[in-house]
């Protein structure tokens, strides 16, 4: 059965999550941070704390930068030890965003949609 979630970020601001649960929003997904230098988003922590004090079930995700193998560990470590403290609240999964909005990946020789170099 299909349910309705919003992925968020601080690009969102400090949306008002209990208007969109009010309003049928079931689940959101949200974004711990990015980058191999573990910046976290902003919002982070507060959207998490908000989805569990109104009971609005969550999950999280890391935007990658990662251009290699190594890379890509070191994000998991960020991301890993940045949601550890909400390991028993969140009832949603984990993902690894490998998109390429801001062409970062393509301008470092790194086509993500052909899986390898450009």
């Amino acid at each position: 059965m299909a349910k309705l979630g919003i992925d968020i970020s601080a690009h969102n601001g400090d949306i008002d999550l209990a208007a969109l649960k009010r309003n049928g929003v079931q689940f959101a997904i949200i974004r711990v941070g990015y980058g191999t230098k573990g910046t976290l988003d902003s919002k982070f922590k507060r959207n998490t704390d908000l989805c569990k004090s109104i009971g609005l079930p969550f999950g999280f995700y890391w935007y990658s930068y990662a251009l290699d193998v190594n890379g890509a560990a070191e994000e998991a470590r960020h991301f890993l030890n940045a949601v550890a403290p909400y390991k028993d609240s969140y009832s949603m999964e984990c993902w690894f965003d490998m998109e390429d909005a801001d062409a970062y990946k393509l301008n470092h020789d790194l086509n993500p949609y052909t899986n390898g170099k450009t």
